[in-house]
């Protein structure tokens, strides 16, 4: 959830990222004048001076507070989350367990909010060979955005367990165990020699 919330702080003024900090609860923000680096002002400018987004609510000392405001709508709707198109994962998997990018956007006009409770999903994992044909199919955990505006995009990994396939090019398709017709995820990813999870040494 840290990591999640950082990313969308660091995409302010952004006016997703804004909305998506609001359906996470998010209602104030504090700025010190004289703490910091000065372009992280610079950058929130836009942000602060947007009376539809921003109100200054008080002062204390150095440090200014604002109001968050946003007037949106807000889903927790899992099957609004679908993958981007497919991304090519440049490195050769060769271990029997690995991380593996995946990308999805928000296909609705509404805030995306993660559901209660906030955990790891179970997902499952299609590999297709080359001619679109399923050759294996394994399961794994993995998370849904924390939060997305409409139309945003995102990019997260899952780990992964790699059978014991001939070495080559497959695509994988990603999508929750309750809700087949949710894909996470497109990857297309090689498969290196001596990958998989029955070889020796693996």
């Amino acid at each position: 959830m840290q990591k999640g919330i950082e990313e969308l702080a660091a995409q302010l003024p952004a006016p997703e990222a804004a909305d998506a900090l609001h359906a996470l609860g998010f209602r104030t923000l504090a700025l010190h004048q004289n703490r910091g680096d000065s372009r992280e002002l610079r950058r929130l400018r836009k942000l602060i001076t947007d009376p539809t987004r921003m109100r200054k609510i008080g002062q204390a000392g150095e440090v200014s507070l604002y109001a968050l405001q946003a007037d949106i709508e807000i889903t927790e709707d899992a099957s609004q989350i679908q993958a981007t198109a497919t991304f090519h994962y440049a490195h050769p998997l060769t271990k029997a367990r690995q991380w593996i990018p995946i990308h999805s956007h928000n296909a609705s006009n509404s805030v995306f909010r993660h559901p209660e409770p906030i955990e790891p999903r179970p997902a499952i994992i299609i590999w297709r060979n080359t001619a679109g044909e399923a050759v294996s199919e394994g399961q794994a955990f993995a998370y849904l955005p924390l939060a997305l505006g409409p139309g945003a995009e995102t990019g997260r990994g899952i780990e992964i367990d790699v059978p014991t396939l001939p070495p080559g090019f497959y695509n994988l398709h990603v999508s929750l165990a309750d809700h087949p017709n949710v894909i996470l995820g497109r990857t297309r990813v090689i498969l290196g020699a001596g990958a998989g999870v029955a070889l020796p040494g693996s």
